[in-house]
């Protein structure tokens, strides 16, 4: 599952960066899939020899603050159109009355898929100097992720309706700085790749040659699958 995952997420980047460029009359990168494959090609080389969940730490900060960048740039734009449209109020009435509780089971997959991460939480908690945090940083991280989603999801609909594209970033105006925004929300994508495919590397390599196990002070394991 995790290495599906991760190949669907190399797939999203080839697609999402190729609709960027072509959105944006890039004509260069416009449907290039030689330089499409080589980004994807010599980044996921470089970010998969991290083996250690602690050096984990520089990319997924790097990724944090691009893909936040990014979907913070969209929400305060939505919001912005939104002050220019009328009948929000009715329109939330008819979207709310088409909601259709028999989809409600499909939330948790797309809840489980964008918490994916969670496989990786015992190694992470392994690698911090202070455990004590674990819990906290969890919460914390859950909770942001879940309001910006949300927020993404909702002023994306209020604001662009029924013209709501399929990659939602593109709906923001054809200039330099959303091409910035839109690039480097998709090196964020990329860059999260080691993120996502360690735990199932992990795994693999426990079923091939087992480790050893590493036991907590009160005797638990804590990097066993």
């Amino acid at each position: 599952m995790r290495i599906g995952v991760s190949i669907g997420q190399l797939i999203y980047f080839k697609e999402f960066i190729n609709k960027v460029f072509c959105e944006f009359k890039v004509e260069s990168f416009c449907e290039n899939d030689a330089f499409h494959m080589t980004i994807i090609f010599i980044v996921t080389i470089l970010l998969t020899l991290i083996s250690d969940p602690h050096h984990l730490y520089y990319p997924s900060m790097i990724s944090f603050f691009t893909l936040s960048f990014g979907l913070l740039c969209l929400i305060f734009y939505n919001f912005h159109l939104m002050g220019n449209l009328e009948g929000n109020g009715e329109y939330f009435g008819k979207i709310m009355g088409k909601v259709d509780l028999m989809s409600f089971p499909m939330v948790f997959g797309i809840t489980l898929y964008a918490f994916e991460l969670m496989a990786i939480l015992l190694d992470l908690r392994n690698s911090m100097h202070d455990r004590t945090k674990v819990n906290h940083t969890q919460k914390v991280s859950f909770w942001y992720a879940g309001v910006l989603f949300f927020l993404t999801a909702f002023t994306s609909i209020m604001a662009l309706r029924d013209g709501t594209p399929e990659v939602v970033l593109l709906s923001l105006p054809k200039n330099n700085f959303t091409l910035f925004v839109n690039i480097i929300y998709g090196v964020g994508v990329i860059i999260a790749f080691p993120i996502f495919i360690l735990p199932g590397i992990l795994i693999l390599e426990n079923w091939i040659q087992p480790h050893k196990a590493i036991v907590d002070e009160e005797g638990k394991t804590i990097n066993g699958w």
